[in-house]
């Protein structure tokens, strides 16, 4: 077997799945899309200067978009889930395997003390 944890042409690590006190990061799907879409309403993220969060009306497209970069091995894109209701309260991904850096989006005002 050939590492190629390294090799920025190589494949993507399997799909993991992290377990916290108060949240769980999860690979995302397009599932996720309707929660989050409420999830952002909650205090209005896209509104936010500092922040790129995808509206309500464009969520689906960017989890779409997300995904594609996925399957393209440009990206790995997380769903962030509270344990304390199961719904999907923000998104982080991971966007180079050079750079060790996470993109994320806030997570709903109701989940922002737990993330």
């Amino acid at each position: 077997m050939t590492d190629t944890s390294s090799d920025p042409t190589g494949p993507w690590p399997p799909e993991v799945e992290l377990t916290g006190a108060h949240v769980v990061i999860t690979p995302l799907l397009q599932s996720h899309g309707p929660a989050l879409a409420e999830a952002v309403k909650d205090g209005e993220l896209w509104k936010l200067w500092y922040t790129t969060v995808p509206p309500p009306e464009t969520m689906a497209a960017n989890i779409a978009d997300r995904l594609a970069r996925r399957a393209r091995g440009a990206w790995l894109p997380f769903a962030v889930i509270s344990t304390a209701t199961g719904l999907p309260v923000g998104m982080t991904s991971w966007p180079d395997r050079r750079r060790r850096q996470l993109i994320r989006s806030p997570p709903a005002r109701v989940a922002q003390r737990d993330c």
